[in-house]
């Protein structure tokens, strides 16, 4: 009996050091976390996607501002409904602006996450955030951090521009005129 118990227990280290148990045999775990919410908040993209943001927050309010002069004199039934059009068209814009710059700012993520699995021969990468519990040596948000915040800078969109075209109301007060659309003929002139 001392022998088949022998002969069984024989491969054991061998099997321990190949699948990576023993010290010297050691690989990358092959499922690692990233804090994403951290990198969010403290990356440099992230930090310039903020700033971004509030420039284009700053120049879309100016234009509201304009509007409101636009239309000061107007009758109140009318400056409230065109000051209701430019604030949801100012929501509108806002909402366009965040998701192109989350967008920048995640690719850059994705690009760093990519290039750490691949260095390190991670399986899979997990956002932190949608764990219970892991150990601490499989947190790899420092390395990250540095693979964001040592590339190039992000490149977000142009600001927006901002026109406010006042209708012409020079007609009857009961003719209603229709805005030219180029390339396409307005009726008669």
């Amino acid at each position: 009996m001392p022998f088949f118990t022998h002969r069984l227990l024989l491969p054991l280290p061998l099997l321990a050091l190949l699948s990576g148990c023993l010290p010297w045999g050691e690989k990358p775990p092959a499922v690692v976390v990233v804090d994403v919410e951290r990198v969010l908040r403290e990356s440099k993209a992230a930090e310039a996607g903020r700033a971004h943001l509030d420039a284009v927050k700053e120049r879309l309010q100016k234009g509201l501002d304009l509007l409101r002069e636009a239309v000061e004199k107007d009758p109140a039934d009318q400056r409230e409904r065109s000051l209701a059009e430019g604030l949801q068209t100012l929501r509108r814009q806002v909402a366009l602006e965040e998701a192109a710059a989350n967008r920048v700012v995640n690719g850059l993520l994705l690009e760093a996450v990519r290039r750490l699995r691949a260095k390190n021969r991670h399986t899979v990468v997990i956002a932190r955030q949608n764990l219970l519990d892991a150990e601490p040596g499989v947190d790899v948000t420092d390395a990250v951090l540095a693979d964001m915040n040592a590339g190039a800078p992000p490149v977000f969109a142009a600001l927006p521009e901002v026109t406010v075209v006042r209708p012409d109301r020079s007609g009857d007060a009961g003719e209603k005129k229709t805005p030219l659309t180029p390339g396409k003929p307005q009726g008669n002139r």
